[in-house]
């Protein structure tokens, strides 16, 4: 006899079961210490396969920050220095060659695929493509209850109630549920993209660029959507960027990274009006303003602090 299936919602995705603590299949069952940080990673190393057979490239060397509950840490560096590699690391999609990546208490640097979905609550991300990160063929109703469902946390009344509760708090109207995506603006996408992440009421949120593809009106409307939340559901933000302007702003810290290692880090306001590294003025100098008179200084400046970074590595100006 064939077990029953499990009625649709009406969004067409199965309902299931509330999950309790302790039941079979909930929670990792790895390596678990006191938490006193929401996300700790220690002395991380990644490399990559070389072009030679058998050989490696290290990307990410001995890099380690905390982060603490309610706290956003911003990385930020030029394209190719390491920061969504750290991202999809401590996501478990790329995997670590050394160090520890350490999530409430629990050690979760080496978890297998088959039970990532068991921290899934805990851990979630945005990223930087509206378009490409929310499936077109599902209806917003399901793409939000999906991670519901996945984890076991609702029933389809429970999980139709949340939804509603969500579109609600990102600003889209209740009947967006029974939309897909392709009926959005980007912007629209990416609030979409922020209420999956925030549906499981994750401790930490990983944002890989998370407005880089919006324009600028749309840009400040999500992060304020995002300190919104922040301040409500006390989550944690690794907020991966390039923009030092954005992270003064918006972030507590930040970590300044360079061909895969931190080279400086701090408090956001302090690392961006008194940088210490010359490559982090560089980062800062790089910045544009609306004033011609400044920005021609700031690109003066630029040219100079990148003559002394050459310089203090032994390299020739080019």
């Amino acid at each position: 006899m064939s077990a029953a299936q499990p009625e649709p919602t009406a969004w067409g995705a199965p309902e299931h079961q509330l999950a309790q603590p302790g039941a079979p299949g909930h929670g990792v069952q790895d390596r678990v210490a006191p938490a006193a940080s929401a996300l700790s990673v220690s002395n991380l190393v990644v490399e990559y396969p070389g072009r030679r057979r058998g050989s490696r490239v290290r990307v990410i060397e001995d890099v380690s920050f905390e982060l603490a509950p309610g706290e956003t840490l911003a990385l930020v560096g030029e394209s190719g220095s390491g920061k969504s590699t750290i991202g999809n690391t401590v996501l478990g999609l790329v995997p670590p060659a050394a160090g520890s990546i350490v999530l409430n208490g629990r050690d979760v640097s080496n978890v297998p695929v088959k039970r990532r979905g068991s921290i899934a609550t805990q851990l979630q991300a945005i990223f930087q493509d509206p378009y490409g990160s929310l499936n077109p063929s599902m209806r917003v109703g399901d793409i939000l209850a999906e991670p519901l469902w996945a984890s076991k946390q609702a029933t389809r009344a429970e999980a139709r109630a949340r939804v509603e509760e969500l579109l609600r708090r990102v600003g889209l109207p209740a009947d967006a549920a029974g939309r897909y995506p392709a009926a959005f603006s980007g912007g629209q996408r990416q609030r979409l993209a922020i209420a999956r992440a925030v549906s499981v009421n994750p401790s930490v949120v990983i944002c890989d660029e998370p407005t880089s593809a919006l324009d600028v009106s749309t840009q400040g409307a999500v992060l304020e959507l995002l300190a919104e939340l922040q301040t409500s559901l006390n989550v944690a933000y690794l907020f991966i960027t390039h923009d030092l302007a954005l992270v003064r702003s918006f972030a507590d810290r930040v970590a300044v990274l360079r061909k895969g290692r931190i080279v400086e880090q701090g408090v956001a306001t302090e690392v961006c009006d008194h940088p210490k590294e010359l490559y982090t003025r560089a980062l800062m100098s790089a910045t544009p303003v609306p004033d011609p008179a400044i920005q021609r200084q700031r690109r003066a400046s630029r040219v100079a602090v990148l003559a002394q970074l050459r310089a203090s590595e032994g390299l020739v100006a080019e």
